[in-house]
């Protein structure tokens, strides 16, 4: 009982940026109510709100390409089979990442009970352009 007496229920505080951004938002909305006017205001400020969400990620940890490379590719002890594989693959999922931008690809290979290719690409999400790991 003295832990559900002592936690609030309500949150006493808000951001003033919130309060202003609530008060344009119905102005506006307001605003093309009276004017017979439509205007897709909730799309615009989701435009803004993913772009600010992608730079709150410094650019050095931003994926710089679909998939990254692969340092497995070059060693001389890979079979052929197995790069051909690998190049496939990896085309792929370069394919569907630049097809839908966003997208975060992991593909694995198993043969039997062994997983012979482990890939991925792409990034975490569509606000969160950090590149798959």
């Amino acid at each position: 009982k003295k832990a559900k007496a002592s936690t609030q229920r309500y949150p006493t505080k808000m951001p003033d940026e919130a309060v202003l951004f609530f008060r344009m938002m119905l102005l506006v909305r307001g605003l093309c109510s009276q004017l017979d006017a439509s205007l897709p205001f909730m799309q615009i400020f989701e435009l803004h709100a993913r772009r600010a969400l992608v730079s709150r990620w410094p650019r050095p940890v931003r994926a710089l390409q679909a998939v990254p490379a692969d340092e497995a590719l070059g060693r001389s002890s890979a079979s052929s089979g197995y790069k051909a594989l690998c190049k496939q693959l990896r085309e792929l999922l370069e394919h569907c990442c630049v097809e839908r931008p966003g997208l975060g690809v992991q593909a694995c290979v198993f043969l039997g009970k062994t997983c012979i290719l482990d890939e991925c690409g792409g990034v975490l999400g569509t606000v969160d352009p950090r590149p798959m790991a």
